[in-house]
């Protein structure tokens, strides 16, 4: 389950590679700048319009809906009384982080059992000493001091077909999981 990013490293020397071996054959340079400028322009396009893949979803259906999820936990913590939010998942995370930026509400990683998976959970842990209520976004099983959860939309895009609820708990339920 390796992320993209660790592969940025390599651009570097795969860029200097292709220049060297691109050098002498400037047919073939043309042929790889045309190809490589008609993908771009393609990626771009299937970014910006739905384009329909082979079932009838837009191609890249998993990129999408993570904004309006992420402003549905933002709702949902305000109608809450300003709660402070609790997740699990890095890229619901990462997502509440960017789109939650000026919301003025506080945004916590479930703390590790161990050592940190990722980013938010190195840096962004829920407190140990974190009291009172918090919204805790997760597709896990709770302990039954969450209490009931409301089942988040997840209809389409990067969540579907996940079972997501908020639960309005104590962050000392957290920290008992």
């Amino acid at each position: 389950r390796a992320l993209a990013n660790g592969a940025a490293s390599a651009y570097l020397a795969g860029t200097i590679m292709a220049v060297a071996a691109l050098e002498t054959r400037p047919g073939l340079r043309l042929a790889a700048i045309g190809t490589n400028a008609a993908l771009c322009v393609a990626l771009s396009l299937i970014a910006v319009l739905p384009v329909p893949g082979p079932d009838g979803q837009p191609l890249l259906r998993r990129f999408m809906g993570r904004e309006a999820f992420s402003l549905q936990v933002i709702e949902e913590a305000r109608r809450a009384g300003n709660m402070s939010v609790v997740a699990d998942n890095r890229s619901i995370l990462a997502d509440l982080f960017y789109t939650g930026r000026d919301s003025g509400l506080n945004f916590y990683a479930v703390p590790p059992k161990g050592r940190s998976m990722n980013h938010y959970q190195m840096q962004y842990a829920l407190p140990a000493d974190a009291a009172g209520p918090v919204l805790w976004i997760t597709s896990e099983t709770v302990p039954g001091c969450a209490g009931e959860g409301l089942a988040l939309d997840t209809d389409g895009g990067a969540y579907a077909r996940r079972a997501i609820k908020a639960y309005r708990t104590d962050a000392a339920c957290i920290a008992a999981r």
